[in-house]
């Protein structure tokens, strides 16, 4: 990167930040194999009943483990995001800090949240409490984006109002799907955790911001 190309305004690191976010991520995925309770059956049952009971209780944990795959591979997808904005941001200053802050403190909200709908699947406000987390964080992380490079703040100067925007359309879509899945939990859980679920793969895809971040980052 050229000298010219770095702004002089905002000289805190973000290893830091990056640290932070790592540690909060890893805890918060870790919590949520930690919702996933092995079935405890009566001590008297014998081997045999046990055996007969077992299979049955095994399935009933089928919502918990389709809730909890689905945030895994959330905060997967939002822990990559993070990854990706930090190839492009280089510097932080102190209210970028506390926009981190908040960004974390919404994703170890995420084991609560999907405990509750792991537990109360076919419960409409299970799913909107769901729905709701994910849109705040949806919100945090483009605040986080928004507030990096407006003006430039804590990006390089030759950042392309192309690629900010591009990136900026490509966050809002999640929590706009998730306030949406909100509402519809009203009428079907099932259907909310479909719109849920359907972000999934489209952030997974790699998208055409993705090619823009690796030449970015080659070219400063």
């Amino acid at each position: 990167m050229e000298p010219e190309d770095r702004h002089t305004h905002a000289t805190m690191s973000v290893a830091r930040i990056e640290t932070l976010a790592d540690g909060v991520f890893a805890i918060a995925m870790t919590l949520l194999a930690f919702n996933l309770t092995v079935p405890v059956l009566d001590p008297r049952l014998s081997a045999d009943q046990v055996a007969a009971g077992l299979p049955g209780q095994i399935y009933a944990l089928g919502p918990a483990f389709v809730v909890y795959s689905l945030s895994f591979v959330v905060l997967g997808v939002y822990w990559v995001g993070h990854h990706a904005q930090f190839r492009v941001i280089d510097a932080a200053d102190r209210a970028f800090l506390w926009i981190n802050i908040l960004f974390m403190m919404l994703i170890a909200l995420v084991p609560f949240s999907t405990l509750l709908l792991s537990r109360y699947p076919l419960v409409p406000i299970a799913a909107q409490v769901y729905g709701i987390v994910l849109t705040l964080i949806g919100g945090a992380f483009y605040l986080h984006w928004r507030y990096a490079t407006k003006g430039h703040r804590l990006v390089p100067p030759s950042t392309t109002e192309e690629f900010i925007l591009a990136v900026q359309r490509r966050i809002l879509i999640g929590p706009t799907v998730c306030a949406i899945a909100v509402l519809v939990a009203f009428v079907s859980t099932i259907v909310s955790i479909f719109l849920y679920a359907f972000l999934v793969p489209f952030y997974i895809a790699p998208g055409s911001v993705d090619r823009i971040v690796f030449r970015v980052r080659r070219s400063v």
